[in-house]
């Protein structure tokens, strides 16, 4: 898969998204084939046609063309074709969180932070959060490669790379299953890792405050699937992780 990179956009933050999405189109072909991949290429063209039509009349044109493609392609094809474009996306979002990282660590280097400051994260829920979970963590492991690469100022590891993203076009973007308010209680305490944990353990420790809050599993008003047993396990499941959290803490050290 190529992209046309918007030139006001950070050369840094470019490259990684080429680099990205160069190795996503690979893993395209390997997995759906080459008449996959150039379908799914067709479409882009079709859709950057669309956007850079001037006239009401050329864009309709063009929008019929491109449904007229699509029509042509079976069930199975367009399920692949969705599943690319959605990785795609999620890609574009990791590129753009890897290197505003990058950014702030940079900038964490230079700045001297407050003698003692209080945060507070509200984690909201989001009802239509609907990726599987394997997605997730394999899309937080190629974050972390793409700001690496970043702060060491290396190429990105393509073969790496490729294998990640082979795993995330098997497993897919989304659960069988619509997801239930304890999934999403689920997804949201899984962003508290033990190296969160521990970072906030020791600025606590400095004198920082940070707390964390959500409504998730308590938005009675707002959410007609929670009540009192969504509450209760919402609480549960954020009870197990810090106790997993402490317990992993106290386990002696590997030698």
């Amino acid at each position: 898969m190529t992209e046309r990179q918007p030139e006001h956009l950070p050369k840094d933050l470019r490259a990684a998204v080429g680099e990205v999405v160069g190795v996503l189109g690979e893993v395209v072909k390997e997995a759906a084939g080459e008449g996959l991949y150039e379908a799914v290429e067709q479409i882009r063209r079709d859709m950057v046609a669309v956007r850079d039509a001037h006239e009401p009349e050329e864009r309709r044109r063009l929008l019929a063309t491109a449904e007229g493609r699509l029509a042509e392609l079976s069930p199975l094809e367009k399920r692949r074709v969705a599943r690319a474009f959605t990785l795609y996306l999620e890609l574009v979002n990791v590129c753009e969180n890897a290197y505003r990282s990058h950014r702030l660590l940079e900038r964490g280097r230079r700045d001297v932070g407050p003698g003692r400051a209080e945060l507070t994260f509200v984690l909201t829920a989001h009802p239509t959060e609907s990726r599987s979970p394997e997605n997730i963590r394999l899309l937080r492991r190629a974050q972390v490669m793409i700001t690496r690469a970043l702060q060491e100022d290396r190429p990105l590891d393509h073969a790496a790379l490729e294998n990640l993203l082979h795993l995330a076009w098997r497993v897919g973007t989304h659960p069988p299953h619509k997801p239930s308010v304890e999934d999403e209680a689920r997804h949201l305490f899984s962003l508290l890792t033990d190296p969160v944990l521990a970072e906030v353990a020791a600025l606590t420790a400095r004198g920082h405050h940070l707390r964390f809050h959500t409504w998730v599993g308590g938005d009675k008003d707002g959410h007609p699937g929670v009540g009192a047993a969504q509450t209760r396990r919402s609480l549960g499941l954020s009870r197990e992780r810090l106790i997993d959290f402490v317990r992993t803490m106290l386990l002696p050290p590997l030698r």
